[in-house]
């Protein structure tokens, strides 16, 4: 369920950025979003992948995975 609030969040976020207005609303609820993407991905993947016994390769390739995802959110910010 947390999964799909954050889809359902970031949907609202580029429908009120698509929509050309220039609410408070824009200027706030995309920061919060991202934030609460990163905080999820964090609190939520590390852990699980500080417990599983599947192997350093695979748990580096899923934080390489998360810097990554992280990453391309700095680049739309800036290129936005």
């Amino acid at each position: 369920t947390t999964a799909i609030g954050a889809l359902l969040g970031c949907l609202i976020g580029l429908l009120f950025h698509s929509a050309g207005t220039q609410l408070w609303a824009t200027q706030t609820f995309l920061p919060v979003t991202a934030g609460g993407f990163i905080y999820i991905a964090t609190v939520s993947v590390i852990p699980e992948l500080l417990e599983t016994n599947s192997g350093l390769k695979q748990s580096l390739l899923e934080m390489v995975a998360l810097i990554v995802g992280v990453g391309v959110m700095v680049l739309v910010a800036i290129f936005e």
